[in-house]
């Protein structure tokens, strides 16, 4: 679904949990770590790492490698990579704007009921190649080189209260990340499990 430079998600398990993260390994260029993989239990109620729990470190020679854990407590946990991309995952995640630097793929963000509009905007300089989808498939971005630092999207009266898509190319930010304004800041790369703040989410 993508790949990514480096990226932090948080992981939502339960006490107990079988937990296995699968990657395929990037090429390694000169300065990159090799520690790619590391996991920390962080707090369920803010997203601040509190203990150390397991790193692990990935073979150059090898295309794959794997973060696998029972989970101690319930709550989200986080994963640090860098210069990977994820192939499957046993439970949901997300990834916070700006904690990502993205190479190619797709993401999923959601749009809460009510929201007219709102940016996406880049940080740390770069153009933008990417485009922005609703769960219909219309897209309401459309950028190819651009060196704008924002871009204010709106949203139509029926492509509110879902998933949204944004997709890029090889190097879809030049090397920079972004954020969104307006709308919950989280990203997930699997829209059948994604995690959405409660606050924002409509009776059904």
């Amino acid at each position: 679904a993508g790949r990514f430079s480096s990226a932090t998600m948080h992981v939502w398990a339960q006490q107990g949990d079988a937990v296995r993260f699968d990657f395929r390994l990037g090429d390694f260029p000169a300065g990159v770590s090799d520690e790619v993989l590391s996991v920390q239990f962080i707090s369920r109620l803010a997203f601040q790492a509190d203990q150390s729990m397991s790193a692990r470190k990935a073979d150059k020679t090898k295309l794959t490698s794997q973060v696998r854990f029972v989970a101690d407590e319930t709550g989200f946990y986080q994963i640090n990579w860098q210069n990977a991309s994820l192939t499957s995952s046993t439970h949901p995640f997300v990834m916070k704007g700006n904690d990502f630097r993205w190479d190619r793929g797709q993401m999923y963000f959601f749009v809460p009921r009510g929201t007219q509009r709102f940016e996406l905007r880049m940080i740390g300089g770069g153009r933008a190649t990417l485009s922005v989808r609703d769960a219909k498939g219309r897209t309401h971005l459309d950028v190819r080189n651009d060196k704008a630092s924002d871009f204010l999207i709106e949203v139509p009266p029926d492509a509110d209260d879902s998933l949204w898509s944004v997709h890029g190319p090889e190097h879809p930010t030049a090397g920079g990340g972004f954020k969104l304004v307006g709308v919950p800041n989280y990203f997930t790369l699997d829209p059948e499990r994604a995690l959405v703040p409660k606050e924002v989410v409509s009776n059904r």
